[in-house]
């Protein structure tokens, strides 16, 4: 499923009629945000791979097309310079998607962090402003602003050395007006702090650590600042991507695991499952509800898929082997994209992007397509 050059042209094409440039965006997609976690950005009409070792560039995956390319809408470019549009996005520190342009965070002149601006194919880059912090594993980007959670590593003034802690903070960063908003108060920590979840509507879902390693669930109102814990004296451990307003997260209760989902809007939680002896991976939809198992199965150790079912019950579709691991990432026109590990551990083989349709995935068929540009 290798790229042609129609595509790249056809996909210049789409970008050029999608884009207005930097701060100006369509009625009809000013709220259509991003959720940035890791190397991906997600999008309402693709995913945006960070590249991997074996690119080093920006890949994008639409949806709709199916179609998987090299952010670059050059026509002839061969994507080995810092010209070209999907190495030099890649190379930058945060990117997302808000309306019609990417927002990214690179070092100005000064050597500064700021964030800047560009249209979909690339152009008419803008320098927004400063900011001056380290962004967390998770960032949100939607309704003009900037969400994220902050490490910023300081000098003792004793000592003139770097300090073994960093200040800990979650901001928002207005695009319109570059300027930030101290959301949650910094504190002193020896990692991350605080670690943000996910947003729906005003409610701001953020981890706040309570031990090494160790968090709780908040819940920060953006109108009224207010901070609640639905989850109180619980460890949270793992949390799914949100989705609307469900979140489901792995919480310990003593050497037992427990999976917890919470509707963010009502703050109502239900149990899952309980009383497993370890972790479990999660995939979460409104549509969709992947629990993961690693289990001993003749053995060998393979991932258990179990889809849960409104009953409050959860049956097994599907057993996957370390040859052809495969992890959901979102689902989109009943086909679903995901991190594909072809292979086995010692083989050191890279992790990429697949597809397979939905149906295939719930049948427990192993027909993933690998994604090629």
């Amino acid at each position: 499923m290798r790229m042609q050059k129609k595509r790249l042209v056809c996909f210049f094409v789409i970008c050029i009629l999608m884009s207005a440039g930097c701060g100006k965006k369509k009625a009809d997609s000013a709220a259509a945000g991003s959720v940035t976690q890791a190397q991906y950005c997600y999008t309402e009409e693709g995913l945006l791979l960070r590249g991997s070792g074996r690119s080093g560039k920006m890949e994008y995956f639409d949806y709709q097309t199916k179609n998987y390319y090299l952010l670059c809408g050059e026509p002839n470019c061969l994507h080995n310079s810092q010209e070209c549009t999907a190495v030099y996005l890649n190379n930058t520190s945060y990117i997302g998607r808000l309306g019609d342009n990417w927002y990214y965070l690179k070092d100005d002149e000064t050597g500064e962090a700021a964030f800047y601006c560009c249209s979909l194919d690339g152009k008419n880059e803008k320098r927004i402003g400063e900011f001056p912090h380290s962004c967390g594993w998770i960032a949100v980007l939607e309704d003009d602003s900037f969400f994220t959670a902050t490490e910023d590593w300081f000098i003792e003034e004793e000592t003139g050395e770097v300090s073994e802690k960093s200040r800990c903070g979650i901001y928002r960063y207005d695009l319109d007006t570059g300027k930030e908003e101290l959301l949650v108060p910094e504190k002193e920590s020896g990692l991350f702090a605080y670690t943000i979840f996910g947003k729906y509507q005003d409610q701001l879902v953020y981890g706040e650590e309570v031990g090494e390693m160790r968090y709780e669930l908040r819940i920060l109102d953006l109108e009224t600042k207010e901070v609640t814990n639905p989850l109180e004296g619980t460890e949270v451990w793992w949390v799914a991507d949100m989705s609307e307003n469900l979140l489901a997260c792995n919480v310990r209760d003593g050497e037992l695991w427990k999976v917890i989902e919470l509707d963010v809007g009502t703050g109502q939680w239900k149990e899952i499952v309980k009383d497993r002896k370890g972790t479990t991976g999660l995939f979460w939809s409104e549509e969709l509800k992947l629990l993961h198992f690693r289990e001993d199965s003749e053995g060998e150790y393979c991932t258990k898929t179990y889809r849960y079912q409104e009953d409050g019950t959860y049956v097994l579709i599907r057993e996957d082997r370390e040859e052809y691991y495969f992890s959901p990432l979102v689902i989109k026109n009943d086909l679903i994209v995901g991190h594909y590990r072809g292979g086995n551990w010692q083989e050191g083989i890279n992790s990429e992007l697949a597809v397979i349709s939905r149906e295939d995935y719930l049948a427990g068929k192993t027909d993933f397509i690998r994604l090629e540009y």
